[in-house]
């Protein structure tokens, strides 16, 4: 899956101004963490104000910011973030944080 079919598949992120910035080897991390506050939203009427505001890469790692959230969700995405530090945003292998000025997660093919 790339990141446009992502956006398409999840209505929480249809919203985001930006657009998702970031790249496809994040999609799967991604993919759940979507699909688990979605379900989550499903339960929680008090929720009904959720939004994601902004989903991007920085200092290396994915950063996925919301309005609205409970603490369900900021652990969820708090899990999410972390994982991206071991994900190649490329390719989605196992990778590690590169660079000097400007850091990225990628594998050793990416590099």
């Amino acid at each position: 899956m790339k990141l446009d079919e992502l956006i398409a598949q999840y209505p929480i992120l249809q919203s985001v101004e930006c657009g998702v910035q970031c790249g496809n080897g994040w999609v799967n991390l991604l993919d759940i963490l979507c699909g688990t506050i979605e379900a989550h939203l499903l339960d929680r009427r008090e929720l009904k104000d959720f939004r994601v505001d902004q989903v991007k890469e920085k200092f290396g790692g994915l950063r996925f910011y919301v309005s609205g959230g409970d603490e369900f969700i900021d652990g969820m995405i708090s899990l999410t973030e972390n994982l991206s530090y071991t994900i190649c945003e490329e390719c989605g292998n196992p990778g590690e944080v590169t660079g000097k000025s400007w850091y990225k997660v990628l594998c050793r093919e990416c590099v």
